[in-house]
């Protein structure tokens, strides 16, 4: 999420000098590419050197489908990454005119670990409990689609899409307790079947982190010329 968030204020900062220019900046052809690029490495520095990373914390999260029969309220914490600063860039675009980015990231076998609580219902049966959990993921992409828009002679984020896809998960989990089921059968269950949950689940759980960014991108954006913009950027990111 750190790393799209940074990429969104990116392509913010040189779309508003796009837009509504102004004397105090001067913009050239690559400073989006290069304030992006610099970005990305600032956070491969901070999984690298920080390694296992910790994730800021996110808000519980209420994930209903009613599709799938999903009604869950979730509660993550602690939750470090590691194994994750050797990921690729496989593609980044940008349109000042119309005020969109596209972007799209692979990391190889990330790991991740953390604490939970949980509680609602999933598969028809009751769920709850907390505990710890592991995950050791291959080839994790993301992705992402960035729609700004004008108000008030400043820039927002108006829309935004992410999307993920795993090809494999390897999960462990301690603590969780699902009505009929022991905690080796759960954790069979979750290797066999957490990668179609988790498509099955996906538009919910993929709308709940764009909501976290636009919020996030937007606060930090509130009331900021274009060189704050900048210069919150290049402080953040070590210039």
């Amino acid at each position: 999420m750190k790393f799209t968030l940074l990429v969104v204020i990116a392509f913010a900062a040189v779309a508003q000098g796009f837009v509504l220019p102004l004397e105090e900046v001067q913009l050239n052809g690559n400073v989006i590419d290069n304030l992006v690029r610099e970005a990305l490495e600032y956070i491969r520095g901070l999984l690298k050197q920080n390694e296992p990373y910790t994730l800021p914390a996110v808000p519980q999260q209420s994930i209903v489908d009613p599709d799938t029969g999903v009604n869950l309220n979730v509660q993550v914490s602690n939750v470090k990454i590691s194994k994750a600063d050797d990921f690729k860039v496989n593609h980044i675009e940008n349109n000042l005119p119309n005020l969109w980015a596209k972007f799209e990231v692979v990391a190889p076998q990330p790991h991740m670990e953390g604490e939970f609580t949980i509680s609602g219902r999933a598969l028809e049966k009751d769920v709850s409990g907390s505990g710890t959990f592991s995950v050791d993921l291959t080839n994790m992409d993301q992705s992402g689609f960035i729609q700004m828009g004008l108000k008030n002679h400043g820039l927002y984020i108006a829309n935004m899409t992410v999307d993920y896809n795993l090809e494999n998960a390897k999960f462990s989990i301690s603590g969780l307790d699902v009505s009929g089921m022991s905690e080796a059968d759960i954790n069979d269950y979750l290797n066999k079947n957490l990668i179609p949950t988790l498509n099955a689940n996906k538009p919910v759980v993929c709308q709940k982190v764009a909501e976290q960014i636009m919020a996030k991108g937007n606060e930090i954006m509130a009331g900021k010329t274009l060189k704050q913009l900048i210069d919150w950027l290049k402080n953040l990111i070590g210039h």
